[in-house]
């Protein structure tokens, strides 16, 4: 016959107990910290991505106007004080557009309002006018004219504080024409 000594179940210790808790404290706040880190990094990911979008925005419909421009109607109307340009008029031609009113030849006016680059289209008689508002909430904004090749705009903005530039091409000299300034 085999005797077998019965085995007891003991309880933890309290030293046991106090360890697996310190190692389970330690891993939940590294997988807390690792999670507010990620979130942060999520929005200013977000913030990121919703500024490039604003900026493809403006650059692309504003390549369109300008492609449809006719610079020999650029008009830049300047503040009599300090010289700079406050709006630029020109007429494009607008081919179809929904609203037949603004089909064909129209007229442009593209200006500051409040913070707010303003793209406005008027009809031939001008008796109908549409605004779209193409940037918000900037601080300040610069038109510089190197006619006829290309309009450059800077924008800084106000949430971030950053300098944007864009350059604009006008139809009659492009990249591909002799005569481009390098």
């Amino acid at each position: 016959m085999i005797f077998t000594k019965k085995r007891t179940k003991r309880p933890f210790s309290l030293i046991e107990i106090l360890l697996g808790l310190s190692i389970m404290a330690m891993l939940l706040s590294f997988l807390f910290s690792s999670l507010t880190q990620s979130i942060k990094l999520s929005s200013i990911i977000h913030a990121i991505q919703n500024d490039s979008l604003k900026n493809g925005l403006l650059y692309g419909r504003l390549s369109k106007i300008f492609d449809k421009s006719n610079h020999n109607t650029i008009l830049f109307l300047k503040n009599p004080t300090s010289q700079k340009v406050e709006s630029i008029s020109f007429e494009i031609d607008n081919a179809i557009d929904p609203q037949t009113m603004f089909s064909g030849k129209v007229f442009v006016k593209i200006y500051n309002d409040n913070s707010h680059l303003v793209l406005e289209l008027s009809s031939q008689n001008k008796k109908h006018k549409r605004k779209e508002i193409l940037f918000e909430n900037f601080s300040h904004l610069q038109w510089e004219e190197h006619l006829p090749f290309f309009i450059t705009l800077s924008i800084t903005d106000s949430k971030n504080n950053s300098k944007k530039t864009f350059a604009f091409f006008l139809p009659s000299y492009s990249l591909n024409q002799p005569g481009f300034p390098i």
